[in-house]
């Protein structure tokens, strides 16, 4: 798995999986900025270790984004919605509250 902002940083894998002959799909998550938000103040409250992403993070990332294409070298490239998974209730109704 890559994860990358700019197609510069990819660039390099998909040469390297043309050079093996590997076809190479892209992923791309479907979720909004304020959804992002919510996840990570989510995983910030059940997991104290995780820190909350700050707001110039998202900013810089919003700002360098360039929606990936076919033309980069990928194969595919695939919107995937978000879809929480939860280990018991509690997270369940927590993550469903709004957590601005």
């Amino acid at each position: 798995a890559v994860v990358s902002t700019q197609s510069t940083g990819t660039n390099r894998f998909i040469a390297i999986a043309k050079a093996a002959g590997v076809n190479i799909r892209c992923f791309v998550m479907s979720t909004t900025l304020q959804h992002a938000k919510h996840n990570n103040r989510f995983r910030n409250l059940v997991n104290s270790v995780d820190k909350v992403v700050p707001d110039v993070a998202y900013n810089s990332y919003k700002s360098k984004f360039t929606p990936p294409t076919v033309e980069e070298g990928f194969s595919e490239v695939l919107i995937v919605d978000f879809t929480p998974h939860f280990t018991d209730d509690v997270h369940k109704e927590l993550y469903n509250m709004f957590l601005g």
